[in-house]
Formats: structure tokens, C-alpha cells, sequence
């Protein structure tokens, strides 16, 4: 009997091991595809273990599709309206807190992003590459001292929290919910931008978030502020971002994530890459936050223990 067939998008950075757990289970129809590449292979499909390569949505989700497995926190790569109105099992990480809590790379990320910029790293490197040694360009500020923003102190908030800390920084945060984090002063978002030397943005996507940081919100902020957004690109406006960085009225930006990602040249991500390439106050970095060999294989094995749990429930 043919055993049902499951496309996984990015094989390339999946474990070995991980793949013959579902091998045991499902024929894969494995990737990288195109976006033509992948309807057509969905034809038959009877579901998907996908990474951020692909929007799920539209005939992707058909009403043949049981299931679509993300090894990810944030799900607007997948139209959930969709998947519930036929039907679809979403299996993700989402809420999965006690695990989630032993899986750091997206906090150690953002932590490596304000270095770069506060510290003019990147501009250091290439500097020097091209055989200038020049100091006396990259003086910068300590981070001692100065007062870290954190919009969503929520597990990776909080974290990015406890680094900051152990750097003797003052830490302000705020949130939807009531929480108590040690070591950070809890306020209102207005209050927040008006006193931090640095935001961090560690919210949901979810529709009351859409463009949450925009034009008034930079305006709210200190002048010179750092802003750092390894969260989701539709949290912030990015035109608004933009304005802000031309203006002067940012120090600078450090990005892991674009509004546009699965479209990537569309007008406001391509404004800011063409403002990076001419501009060292904006770090761009292709949704990494993730990636790490560590966190990978955690997270891939810990979804596909989710996902064969489910299937097999419900062959019963």
C-alpha cells in the first residue's frame, strides 16, 4: 500500500535523521521548488513540512491537504482561515512554551544585532578589508548604562532581557498582558520610545499588530535610538522605518525580518536594501534568528514528534 506523500520545502537544512522519521511514515516529495514547482507537486499531497521558503495559501491549501507542519513560533507564512475553513491541521510551535523556553538563537541573534550596530562592526570589518586601519572612524557608546526598549516581553524578550543585564543596562518593557520579569521596569509603549536608547521588538503577528511601529511611533523616540526588529516584518511600517533613517531621526536599524520576505522586491523592501547598499545604519540579515544547527534539530524533531503523534491518532 502507497504509503501518503508529503512535500517538505527545505530538506537542505533538515537532519538526516529527521527526514527518515518522516520517510518511515510518508513518500516525500522533497524541495527547494519554485512557486510553480511546488503547486504542481501539491497536486497529490496529502500534506507539507514547510520553513519560511513558501507562502501556504490559496490552492496550496486545497481540501485534499490534511496537514501543514512548521517548525516555527510565527505562522503568517500560512493563511490560517484558510487551512481551518478546509479543514487543515497547523502544526507548529506556537505555544509551546516549556520547550521553546531551551531555544536561543533568535535572542542571541538580536543580542549580536545591537552589537553591530552600536558598535559599527560591520563598517569596521569592511574598513579594514580594504586595508585601512582608521579607529578613530568607529568610536561608538557604551552599552553600560544606556537604557534597552523591549516591545513584547514574552519568551524571547525576556531573554534578550537577561542579556542586557549582564551588560549593566537599564531595561524597560512593555506588554498586552501583565507580566513580571525580573529586572525590567514595565510601562506604556508611549513612555518606552521616549526613553530608550535602544528598541528591540519581540511582538506577535497577529492583526491588531499590523504596523504597530510606524510613523508616530518613531517620531515617539529618542533621537539618535537604535531599532531592531528579529520579531515579524509586518509588525513595523516600513516606509515610516525608512523616513526615520533618512532623516536622521534614527541612529540606525538593524532588521532580520522584512514585511514583503516571500516577495522581496516589492517597493518597501526594496527601498530598504537600496538604502542599505548606500547607508552603513541599516543591518539586513535573511530571517536567521532561527537558524542555528542547534535549533534546528531540536525544533525539527520536536514538530515532526507532534506531527506523527497526530497522524497517528487519527488513522486511529
Amino acid at each position: 500500500m502507497a504509503k501518503p506523500l508529503c512535500i517538505v520545502t527545505e530538506p537542505d537544512w533538515m537532519p538526516a535523521d529527521a527526514l527518515e522519521r518522516l520517510r518511515a511514515v510518508f513518500d516525500l516529495v522533497p524541495g527547494p521548488f519554485t512557486p510553480q514547482e511546488l503547486e504542481d507537486a501539491a497536486a497529490n499531497a496529502h500534506g507539507y513540512f514547510v520553513g519560511l521558503d513558501h507562502r501556504m495559501a490559496g490552492d496550496l491549501l486545497s481540501r485534499r491537504i490534511q496537514f501543514v507542519a512548521s517548525p516555527t513560533t510565527g505562522l503568517n507564512h500560512i493563511d490560517l482561515e484558510l487551512a481551518k475553513a478546509n479543514h487543515i491541521e497547523v502544526i507548529s510551535l506556537k505555544g509551546e512554551v516549556d520547550f521553546l523556553n531551551g531555544i536561543t538563537a533568535t535572542s542571541e541573534l538580536c543580542w549580536g544585532l545591537i552589537l553591530s550596530l552600536t558598535r559599527k562592526i560591520p563598517q569596521a570589518h569592511r574598513s579594514v578589508v580594504r586595508g585601512e586601519w582608521d579607529r578613530d572612524r568607529f568610536i561608538s557608546n557604551e552599552l553600560k548604562e544606556a537604557t534597552l526598549g523591549i516591545v513584547g516581553v514574552g519568551r524571547l524578550g525576556s531573554k534578550v532581557a537577561s542579556y542586557a543585564r549582564a551588560f549593566d543596562m537599564r531595561v524597560m518593557g512593555c506588554n498586552t498582558h501583565d507580566v513580571d520579569v525580573e529586572g525590567v521596569e514595565m510601562t506604556r509603549l508611549n513612555t518606552l520610545l521616549g526613553q530608550a536608547d535602544i528598541i528591540s521588538l519581540h511582538a506577535d503577528s497577529r492583526p491588531e499588530n499590523y504596523h504597530m511601529i510606524g510613523a508616530e511611533q518613531f517620531a515617539r523616540m529618542k533621537n539618535d535610538a537604535y531599532f531592531i526588529n528579529t520579531a515579524r516584518g509586518d509588525l513595523v511600517d516600513e516606509a515610516a522605518l525608512l523616513a526615520a533613517l533618512r532623516s536622521g531621526k534614527l541612529a540606525g536599524a538593524a532588521l532580520d525580518v522584512l514585511e514583503q520576505e516571500f516577495a522581496p522586491a516589492c517597493v518597501t523592501s526594496r527601498d530598504l536594501i537600496a538604502y542599505a547598499q548606500e547607508h552603513d545604519n541599516l543591518i539586513l540579515t535573511p530571517h536567521i534568528g532561527g537558524v542555528s544547527y542547534e535549533s534546528q534539530y531540536k525544533t525539527t524533531h520536536f514538530t515532526i514528534d507532534k506531527l506523527l503523534r497526530w497522524w497517528s491518532e487519527k488513522q486511529g
